[in-house]
């Protein structure tokens, strides 16, 4: 490496020159969302020295997923933070958004790392490198804050849209119809819900499939009800699909060491059991039940 090797003076006046007069540089409304790693620096120190690799490929396993799935949707990845935005405030984008986090969100819990942040509505501008972003600076405020448990919060405005302009189709089943191309998009309305201090929140806990079904009696994608299913198939399912969330909550629960962090496993224990008990149709829930006590 030629330390003193210099650059290209010309090419970078005329680069910033054409982006300064780029019709570009404009706020756009975009849903904006943040989300953080809690404790990172444990997970840096758990790493050592393949920390970069072994944390890429953890942001990766749902970055895959905004690629290949939502091609509208954007990232940035800040040290222990996904910025995830679209290029629109359209309600679907939102809904995109939700279930990006709740993927990223449960891949860290079943490694036993809590996350934190909040989906806002708001002005929003960034190009290339550069980022000014009044949306970002209230998530942001919204994740320091307000959070303070392993929760996602959704500004208010988002939850009061969806609830207004969600409709339901000839399979009973609640969404929102896009207007431009006519694509439905389905709603699991129970996935988010009012917290104790009356923030409303979504769980990636609750993304688990069979967790609606067991739940609620009925699919959440289309009219079949609990009685057109295999009970023992589906409960063998949950079971499977709750118990690597529960053992990473049990990993956190065995990393928390400080009042804080034990208050922080707490609250997801909480969280995760009511979930569990809440299943009607499950008949082996108490397997899955962690008892919240510390030792």
């Amino acid at each position: 490496m030629n330390r003193n090797e210099s650059g290209d003076f010309f090419g970078s006046v005329k680069k910033w020159d054409e982006f300064n007069n780029s019709k570009d540089i404009h706020y756009s409304n975009c849903i904006v969302a943040i989300v953080d790693i809690i404790a990172y620096r444990n997970l840096l120190t758990e790493y050592g020295k393949s920390a970069p690799k072994e944390i890429t490929m953890i942001f990766s396993e749902s970055l895959k997923f905004v690629e290949s799935a939502y091609l509208h949707l954007k990232y940035k990845i800040l040290s222990d933070t996904l910025i995830i935005y679209a290029t629109d405030d359209n309600l679907i984008s939102a809904l995109n958004i939700m279930n990006v986090i709740d993927i990223f969100c449960l891949g860290l819990l079943k490694k036993g790392y809590l996350t934190r942040g909040a989906i806002i509505k708001g002005d929003h501008f960034i190009k290339e490198d550069v980022m000014v972003s009044p949306a970002f600076v209230k998530a942001y405020e919204y994740e320091q804050n307000l959070c303070i448990y392993p929760r996602i919060i959704i500004e208010s405005e988002i939850i009061s849209e969806l609830d207004q302009k969600s409709i339901q189709n000839q399979d009973g089943i609640f969404g929102i119809q896009d207007v431009d191309s006519g694509y439905f998009r389905g709603i699991k309305k129970e996935n988010y819900f009012t917290d104790f201090d009356g923030h409303k929140i979504q769980s990636c806990i609750n993304s688990v499939g069979s967790n609606y079904l067991l739940t609620y009696g009925k699919s959440s994608v289309d009219s079949k009800t609990i009685s057109d299913y295999n009970l023992d198939e589906i409960v063998d399912e949950n079971i499977r699909s709750l118990n690597p969330v529960k053992s990473g909550i049990l990993l956190a629960k065995e990393r928390a060491k400080k009042p804080k962090e034990i208050a922080k496993v707490d609250y997801l224990i909480n969280q995760f059991n009511t979930i569990v008990k809440n299943m009607n149709y499950n008949t082996r829930k108490q397997e899955l039940l962690i008892t919240s006590d510390f030792v």
